[in-house]
């Protein structure tokens, strides 16, 4: 089981689908408007989730700012294995534009808008970065 080339086409062949999600359990396909779905990604047994367009390109990290935190922002917030990861989960939201990673507890924290270096906040344990630094 699991996203096939049918319920892709179904996406590719409806207007303004972008990604969708699959549920195993009664293999019922959901055709999203927005990248990474109306609330982000979530990380959930049963289900299998794509966008049709994937960036797949390294993450640069070599704008991060250690122990700065972006305050406020927020779409949404979920555990991940390190920043990257976190960076990665940003590319697949719409409307993700920065991240905060917080390494204890590994909180990744998506953010709605970039960060000028003068609204950051000093934050132990936090990495911050912009999507395009």
């Amino acid at each position: 089981s699991g996203i096939n080339a049918e319920y892709g086409g179904h996406c590719r062949d409806t207007e303004l689908c972008v990604a969708l999600t699959f549920r195993e359990s009664d293999h019922r396909c959901y055709l999203k408007s927005k990248q990474g779905g109306y609330y982000g990604p979530a990380i959930q047994a049963g289900y299998n989730s794509l966008n049709m367009e994937c960036d797949n390109s390294k993450v640069d990290l070599s704008c991060a700012e250690e122990d700065d935190n972006f305050p406020g922002q927020d779409l949404k917030n979920l555990v991940v294995n390190d920043l990257e990861a976190c960076v990665r989960m940003c590319r697949d939201t719409g409307d993700c534009l920065s991240v905060s990673f917080f390494e204890i507890g590994n909180k990744c924290y998506l953010k709605k808008k970039e960060f000028d270096w003068w609204q950051i906040q000093s934050g132990a344990n936090y990495w911050s970065t912009n999507l395009n630094c």
